[in-house]
């Protein structure tokens, strides 16, 4: 979801999770259980090596029973190994398989590898030895926190009104999943396949004071808690959850309509070009079809819904999956294209970027600096919601809008 990649791990997980019909997943989610979230990192990245130190306080490293202190002045390193864990600190090493990390009070976990660069962390690192082949440790840190980084991570924008959009869309996507976990050992990813989550992005406060201006609010409809997809571009107009992903419709991720209001998003219009040879060969690979085969059916709103390759009829969905994984994020950025074909070529020509399921990242910047306000922009793109604080559901427990 977030602006600058397409989400193509996160479209697979949802397709997953529409065409079960999510019957076999959570139904509630105790409020209790949502003072912190625990996020898997850099399993995308193959990271071998992390330095670590603290920023503003004093870190504690636990492991084999023993509690280490680490301050500013020096990089401490951790290494996998094949049964656990390698760190080194003022030329001493040390062998466990498992360690954390805490930062204390206001402190941050200052990080960094070839692979992330500079981050900074709140809470706890786990070091559980989910992988043997790279470091990938878990961050136990508060929901609030979690929603502020979400916030700036994946929407990098100022306006304070269109941030805290994004800040109530990541809260109940986050708690979403907290009540329908994808590991058992934690609650979601720190990438795409979830939201992105970059840690504490210490350079831009407004991320956390559009988290805090909108602290414990969350979407329901009909007293439920939504799964709140959103995308970076639409393109004019949102799509109708069933025309991307099979199941049931669900009624507050229909189409809508916002008069082209993600315009001015680098992404509205595009287009990709291959030679027709090359098409033929990517058809004939997948689908065992040829370009003379090939034909798109669409939907009332001009989004593509199912393409024929013969006898075959696939879905877009598929289709557009298969073609990024081959041609890249930035190739078949939606679903909302036209085909132009010749002798010698085959021209994609599209609008928006992602799924283009529920809010629109560029429309509700658009709204917002039309003066629109961020709980008239939620309740434009998911119709029919309510917005609800996690403060007056007390102990109750928040059950999931599954149809």
């Amino acid at each position: 979801m977030n602006l600058a990649l397409l989400p193509v791990l996160l479209i697979t997980t949802l397709s997953t999770i529409f065409s079960s019909g999510i019957s076999s997943r959570a139904t509630s989610l105790p409020v209790s259980q949502t003072d912190s979230i625990e996020v898997l990192l850099f399993d995308d990245l193959n990271v071998q090596e992390l330095k670590i130190r603290a920023k503003d306080g004093i870190l504690t490293l636990i492991a084999n029973n023993k509690d280490f202190q680490i301050d500013s002045t020096a990089w401490v390193t951790i290494q996998k190994t094949r049964n656990g864990y390698r760190f080194k600190q003022n030329g001493n090493i040390v062998y466990a398989h498992e360690l954390s990390v805490v930062a204390h009070g206001n402190s941050l976990t200052n990080l960094i590898s070839e692979a992330t660069g500079y981050r900074y962390y709140r809470g706890t690192l786990l070091f559980q030895n989910l992988t043997n082949e790279a470091l990938t440790p878990v961050n136990k840190i508060s929901l609030e926190d979690y929603v502020a980084s979400v916030t700036g991570s994946e929407m990098n924008f100022d306006h304070l009104e269109a941030l805290k959009t994004q800040s109530v869309i990541a809260r109940t996507y986050a708690l979403w999943n907290m009540a329908s976990p994808v590991h058992p050992r934690y609650h979601l990813t720190d990438h795409t396949m979830s939201q992105v989550y970059l840690g504490e992005l210490i350079q831009k406060p407004i991320y956390r004071t559009a988290a805090e201006a909108t602290s414990g609010t969350f979407i329901t409809w009909s007293n439920k808690l939504i799964l709140a997809t959103y995308s970076s571009t639409c393109g004019g107009a949102t799509s109708s959850n069933q025309w991307v992903w099979s199941g049931k419709a669900l009624p507050y991720l229909q189409t809508v309509d916002d008069n082209d209001a993600c315009s001015a998003s680098h992404h509205f219009n595009w287009n990709y070009t291959l030679s027709t040879a090359e098409f033929n060969y990517f058809l004939k690979r997948n689908f065992k079809s040829s370009v003379q085969q090939f034909d798109i059916n669409k939907s009332v709103n001009g989004r593509v819904v199912e393409l024929k390759t013969g006898n075959k009829i696939i879905s877009a969905n598929k289709f557009r999956l298969a073609f990024i994984k081959q041609y890249g994020p930035r190739s078949l950025k939606s679903t909302l294209f036209t085909v132009e074909k010749s002798k010698e070529s085959v021209i994609f020509i599209g609008h928006g970027m992602g799924h283009g399921v529920g809010l629109c990242q560029w429309g509700a910047l658009g709204l917002a600096k039309s003066g629109w306000t961020h709980d008239t922009i939620l309740r434009f793109y998911y119709q029919g919601i309510t917005l609800s604080n996690l403060s007056t559901w007390a102990e109750q427990e928040i059950p999931l809008a599954r149809n």
